[in-house]
């Protein structure tokens, strides 16, 4: 037996019981360098120290004593399950949804996330898709979050927002604007439309609707999006626009409208070829 399938048995036998149980540490061989010690607790053991400083965070250990050790026998190649307290104290867990451990995707799971995520599909959907496929998982939306975020992450590549933002943007062919101060070369403002409404825009310029949004990101800048109208009175999403530093609203608006200007005279706009 390794010590995957210990640990691993270990925590089917207490998932049947309603507990919770995690590897803390392991020891490895300072010669072959394989793990001969494993101690494996219960998830509500020990104290939580937040250091937090951007999100508060809250925690479920009460310091559950719980605790077991796996010992490697060389001569066997063979492991020990060791008691070091087999107690309790709390009682089972009533749902499993409320230990985060338990909802953890499996690599399987990340994989189809991660897929679904391509496609734009919405969390919702994506955690939907996944029960579908294992009713015996427990996650919840927020981890179909979480990993979303976690996705999105790993394909910047040390990128800041901004170089991520016009990376897509030139890749996906959009047609986009950005402002710079001349002083300091610093990106103040980006305006950008999609191919497929920069198209409607043209065909239906007419009538515009432009609505400015505030507090709605991390940043606090004005987000501005422009809805034009067709000839049946449908609805479709024109140039948006990603904010401007320091700038009120009238002001804000007044860019807009001569870009909006600019762009429909094919005027300085990176625009698909």
């Amino acid at each position: 037996m390794s010590e995957e399938a210990l640990v691993e048995w270990v925590k089917s036998r207490a998932l049947g019981n309603s507990y919770i149980v995690v590897k803390r540490r392991t020891k490895k061989s300072k010669t072959t360098g394989r793990v001969i010690k494993v101690w494996l607790m219960c998830d509500r053991g020990g104290e939580h120290n937040s250091i937090a400083i951007l999100r508060r965070s809250g925690s479920k250990k009460i310091g559950c004593l719980f605790q077991l050790i796996g010992l490697y026998n060389k001569v066997r190649e063979s492991w020990k399950l060791q008691v070091i307290n087999d107690n309790h104290n709390h009682e089972p867990a009533l749902n499993l949804e409320g230990h985060p451990y338990v909802r953890r995707f499996t690599h399987e799971e990340e994989d189809i996330v991660e897929n679904l995520t391509e496609r734009h599909m919405d969390p919702r959907n994506i955690l939907s898709s996944i029960k579908k496929h294992n009713p015996a998982n427990v996650s919840i939306s927020i981890d179909v979050y979480n990993l979303h975020q976690k996705i999105k992450n790993k394909k910047k590549f040390g990128d800041t927002p901004m170089q991520v933002l016009e990376n897509v943007l030139h890749s996906q062919r959009y047609v986009y604007y950005t402002r710079e101060d001349p002083e300091t070369n610093v990106v103040e403002d980006i305006f950008f439309c999609h191919p497929k409404s920069y198209c409607w825009w043209r065909a239906f310029p007419h009538v515009l609707m432009m609505d400015a949004t505030y507090k709605t990101n991390q940043y606090r800048l004005p987000f501005i999006q422009i809805v034009g109208v067709t000839s049946t009175h449908q609805t479709c999403n024109t140039p948006t626009d990603g904010g401007i530093i320091g700038m009120p609203r009238g002001m804000c608006r007044l860019f807009k409208s001569s870009w909006v200007s600019k762009s429909n005279h094919h005027i300085s706009f990176n625009q698909p070829k």
